[in-house]
């Protein structure tokens, strides 16, 4: 509702990136200035960033979404889409390859080795957020719809009938749980 009473995305989308990333910084900071000295320290403070970092980029992926809509052409999305993935994932391979030495015996001893790490992922947040906000968001064209946001007191009995009549809606929201609930199993493997 917030998002569709603005047309052009990309400022709140900047606004919101660059609450939380930013912030990342705090996290190796205190764990480096401290040594992990006294424990709970680092843990509220990792808990405290990282829960408002996820608040501001849960914020920002509704902009960001609209945005990606607006920006890559339907008949290309998928394929950029899909590259923007594959390159993830190759990313992630190389960044195990960089963790692993940072937590191998030759890496920094502990804390600072996690230290190391939390910096690794402020400096990929912030280049990201940088990157995003130099992004150019055309304006709105006249042939798209105009967005109408539901009132806040209607918008219950909306996502209701939503459910109801929209079938592909329905089994992609069962979906997307089922996935969801699907990565609760990942830390104990």
């Amino acid at each position: 509702n917030l998002v569709a009473r603005h047309p052009l995305k990309r400022p709140l989308l900047v606004r919101a990136i660059f609450i939380g990333r930013p912030l990342t910084v705090l996290v190796p900071l205190v764990i480096a200035l401290t040594g992990g000295e006294p424990p709970w320290l680092s843990l509220a403070v990792v808990l405290v960033v990282y829960s408002t970092f996820f608040f501001s980029d849960a914020f920002a992926s509704v902009p960001w979404m609209n945005l990606l809509s607006r920006v890559f052409p339907p008949e290309r999305r998928g394929q950029i889409v899909s590259r923007w993935q594959l390159g993830k994932a190759v990313g992630l391979l190389a960044v195990s390859g960089v963790v692993s030495l940072v937590l191998g015996e030759r890496g920094p001893a502990f804390p600072y080795n996690y230290a190391v790490l939390f910096a690794g992922v402020t400096l990929a947040l912030v280049l990201g957020a940088v990157s995003l906000s130099r992004l150019y968001e055309p304006p709105p064209r006249e042939e798209d719809e105009p967005e109408t946001p539901v009132p806040w007191r209607e918008l219950g009995q909306h996502l209701r009938r939503l459910w109801g009549e929209d079938l592909r809606f329905r089994r992609l929201t069962v979906a997307r749980v089922l996935f969801s609930l699907s990565g609760l199993a990942f830390p104990f493997y």
